[in-house]
């Protein structure tokens, strides 16, 4: 089969939805998402159509794959960041995705790139593999963690943890909070992806003397945390569970998930554990220099 590749500027987000549902229809972890769900993703983590490339069939021009990124600040760098790659099932093992890179890479340097980032599947070895020939080392080893709601709810909670609910994730002091975390989240966990889509997500909180010591946002759709925090001067005292209980509260959904733990905060991993979340998948985040390529 003969394909073009060509940057997806000026394609619309229908066409790339229909793209997505073929492209991930057999696809390790359950990725069924509405269209308003795709379009809220590709906003969240900073869609950038003229660095993503598409592969069309020559014969009738459908698009049947495509390679599509973010470009942000990551770092104190210029990045990009691969939300989404993938190819419809017939047209797989054909080279497809080895061009559509070569393609992007290409469109990246020309627009000055200094590094590209990425996460795959643990267990998805053959991308691993096809990341790490193409240069892209392995920089962090996250995990992805469920709860359930009902059980969440049946917990009890230290009388003293009052948990406040916070309608305005805008006037959030995010360079205070920041110094709460035992690690930076992941692309789309990052305040940029979370401001991207402010009003998808609630933010409970818990106050010592007028100052928040204690964090945790939630989308109330999906029941998605994206972030979770506790002043290191007030943990071990129920913050952590009240905020978790009253983010479970918030859901829509009978579930609750936290998607990209980072493997070395361990104290974050057994307080997950604590709480019965169970391990769903785990993922690499990949990186690769471009300022040093030819």
């Amino acid at each position: 089969m003969d394909y073009r590749y060509q940057k997806l500027e000026g394609v619309d987000t229908p066409l790339l939805y229909q793209t997505f549902l073929a492209a991930f229809s057999d696809y390790a972890v359950d990725l069924t998402l509405s269209y308003e769900d795709y379009k809220k993703m590709l906003e969240r983590r900073g869609l950038t159509k003229h660095i993503s490339i598409g592969a069309y069939q020559q014969s009738d021009y459908s698009l049947i794959g495509m390679i599509l990124n973010g470009l942000r600040e990551w770092q104190g760098k210029r990045t990009a960041y691969d939300l989404m790659t993938g190819v419809a099932p017939d047209h797989r093992k054909l080279g497809v995705t080895k061009k559509m890179f070569a393609e992007v890479l290409t469109v990246l340097k020309e627009e000055q790139v200094e590094q590209y980032l990425l996460e795959v599947l643990q267990e998805n070895q053959a991308a691993v593999s096809l990341y790490k020939n193409q240069g892209f080392e392995i920089t962090r080893a996250f995990s992805v963690f469920k709860g359930s709601k009902e059980e969440l709810l049946k917990r009890s909670i230290p009388d003293t943890k009052d948990v406040s609910i916070l309608d305005a994730i805008e006037r959030l002091d995010w360079k205070q909070l920041s110094n709460f975390w035992d690690f930076q989240p992941s692309w789309q966990n990052s305040i940029a992806s979370i401001c991207a889509v402010e009003k998808a997500f609630c933010c409970v909180a818990v106050f010592h003397s007028g100052q928040i010591i204690g964090y945790g946002l939630i989308d109330k759709k999906t029941g998605d945390i994206p972030q979770l925090a506790v002043h290191r001067s007030y943990r071990r005292q129920g913050i952590g569970k009240s905020l978790v209980v009253a983010l479970a509260n918030q859901a829509e959904v009978q579930s609750v998930s936290m998607i990209n733990v980072d493997d070395q905060c361990d104290e974050m991993v057994q307080f997950l554990r604590h709480l019965n979340f169970t391990l769903t998948t785990k993922q690499y985040e990949m990186m690769l220099t471009l300022k040093n390529m030819k």
